[in-house]
């Protein structure tokens, strides 16, 4: 075994260079740093690769959604229309039905000129004319014996010498002005 000696002073001795702590712990300190700068683009460049591959994706299935998306709406302009269909069905009026009964009760000295609906209030309109006042009165006298309307009234009469032209009020049953007017029906005829 053989021991080195050096008999050199210390201020002659040959000096080795060490790193000072400082210098270790900023070069290790710059390394991580270094190390997670690395890491960071090689996480950027991924994710930059799967936002390409996902935009791929959603490109391939944008076509389908917007036909989807077009489908939903039309589906339900379709499911409105048929629930206004429905409701038309239900509540709307059989208008051959109700033509052939008013022109049944029509006598023959009597026409119509006119015939207008008011949804709002349930109440047809019927205005016409008569060479005599026996037929408007058949007129109404037949209306009122019909089960169409809940009421039926005579609203005017006006003559012009050779002719009269009268106005009826036909009110549908269930209508918002129906209830209690039954009793209306002679006094309105009584009245005039």
């Amino acid at each position: 075994m053989s021991i080195a000696i050096n008999l050199l002073p210390p201020e002659y001795r040959p000096r080795r260079h060490q790193l000072s702590r400082r210098v270790i712990i900023a070069l290790v300190a710059g390394g991580l740093v270094l190390l997670a700068y690395v890491a960071f683009l090689g996480e950027m460049a991924l994710a930059a690769r799967r936002v390409a591959w996902l935009e791929g994706q959603l490109a391939l299935y944008a076509p389908g959604a917007q036909q989807a998306a077009a489908s939903n709406t039309a589906l339900g302009d379709w499911r409105q229309k048929e629930r206004e269909l429905e409701q038309l069905v239900q509540n709307g009026r059989r208008w051959g039905q109700m033509l052939k009964t008013i022109n049944e009760a029509l006598p023959a000295d009597a026409w119509l000129t006119g015939l207008e609906e008011d949804e709002g209030k349930g109440e047809l309109t019927l205005t016409g004319g008569s060479t005599s006042l026996g037929g408007i009165g058949d007129f109404l006298t037949n209306l009122q014996g019909t089960n169409l309307w809940s009421m039926v009234s005579l609203q005017e009469v006006k003559g012009n010498g050779q002719s009269l032209t009268f106005t009826l009020r036909a009110v549908f049953p269930g209508a918002p002005g129906d209830a209690g007017k039954a009793g209306t029906i002679e006094r309105a005829v009584e009245g005039k």
